[in-house]
């Protein structure tokens, strides 16, 4: 049997785009918004490429096009993998809100019964602390008492 040695992929040397080349690639245009996947897409393949991750909110469809060929990446690949699918990107939005849901569930009662744990562990020890402090000297003979106090 025989195995086929893994694909050699070497990231391109990373080459930052000038503040000239974003003015140009990031200008007004009339295509629509590009959706939360699209965004994602672009930032991360221009991460990749230049070793920077702008945040990129208001990118439009037209504007992610231009910036990833310039960076030499296809345009096409905006609209595959479900990129450009309003229902797909509203059902991650979705998915991402119910595990962040879940997972708050999950650890703010831990949070919040550990609060309550060592509030009562506080409690428990000053208690115990008076208590047993009370208990010593209710205990004494009445003569340490009066001796003490002179009478």
């Amino acid at each position: 049997m025989h195995i086929e040695p893994p694909l050699n992929r070497t990231r391109p040397p990373k080459t930052p785009l000038t503040d000239e080349q974003w003015t140009h690639l990031l200008r007004a245009d009339g295509t629509p918004r590009a959706l939360p996947f699209q965004r994602s897409y672009v930032r991360a393949t221009v991460g990749l490429l230049t070793g920077t991750r702008p945040a990129l909110k208001g990118l439009t469809v037209g504007q992610a096009e231009r910036v990833l060929a310039a960076l030499g990446d296809e345009p096409a690949a905006l609209h595959r993998s479900a990129r450009d699918s309003r229902a797909w990107n509203r059902a991650g939005q979705i998915s991402l809100l119910a595990c962040v849901a879940v997972t708050m569930s999950m650890v703010l009662p831990i949070t919040v019964l550990g609060l309550i744990a060592c509030g009562a562990a506080i409690g428990w020890v000053g208690y115990v602390g008076l208590a047993s402090r009370r208990t010593r000297h209710d205990n004494e003979p009445e003569t340490d008492l009066v001796h003490r106090w002179g009478r």
